[in-house]
């Protein structure tokens, strides 16, 4: 009888198991609910600024190496370490910032067929990141919106001006996001990429 038992307990436990239990680090109620303050809402609606700065880092290293296999004469140099910014209301009171990435940028394509393929080459980084309100002007400039508000970047090929070359820029910030707690991606300087 005490086997049968323990047999039913087991079947219990791991039924609940494998109904989707789990640990909810988040108290209820959860964000969104009646319940919820405005600012649990608020909250529930961001994600971290480390997330956002990680995930805008990796799509402008990608899209810097898209332009790369399109024009393999650019030299990407790092020209700002990137940081930290302010935030209009109402996320100041919540010590939010965006995250300005790394600024870099390397003398730009001459010919209108290379320029436009740089161009083509980042706005297909950007879709395939599924980016949103991607805006290109062919040979000029791409730049869109990441998904889950974590920024924008955009590509840019400068106007040439004699005697000084046009440069081509990739540059991006965050949306504005409650900061994580922890150091942050400003705190390591950037490589470049060769």
């Amino acid at each position: 009888m005490t086997s049968g038992r323990s047999l039913a307990a087991t079947t219990v436990v791991a039924a609940a198991l494998l109904s989707g239990c789990h640990y909810d680090p988040y108290p209820w109620p959860r964000p969104g609910q009646p319940s919820a303050t405005p600012l649990e809402n608020q909250l529930g609606q961001r994600d971290s600024l480390q997330d956002a700065a990680n995930d805008l880092i990796a799509v402008a290293a990608k899209m810097r190496d898209a332009v790369q296999r399109a024009y393999p004469q650019a030299r990407w140099s790092a020209v700002t370490h990137g940081g930290q910014a302010g935030c209009d209301a109402p996320f100041t009171f919540l010590s939010g910032a965006v995250y300005q990435i790394p600024h870099y940028d390397t003398p730009a394509p001459s010919s209108p067929a290379d320029r436009e393929a740089v161009v083509a080459a980042a706005a297909d980084v950007l879709r395939a990141h599924h980016a949103e309100k991607i805006d290109v002007t062919r040979g000029q400039s791409v730049s869109g919106q990441l998904p889950r508000e974590h920024g924008s970047l955009r590509l840019t090929i400068g106007t040439p001006t004699t005697p000084v070359p046009p440069l081509m820029t990739v540059e991006g910030q965050t949306g504005c996001h409650h900061a994580a707690p922890g150091p942050g991606p400003w705190d390591t300087p950037p490589t470049p990429t060769p």
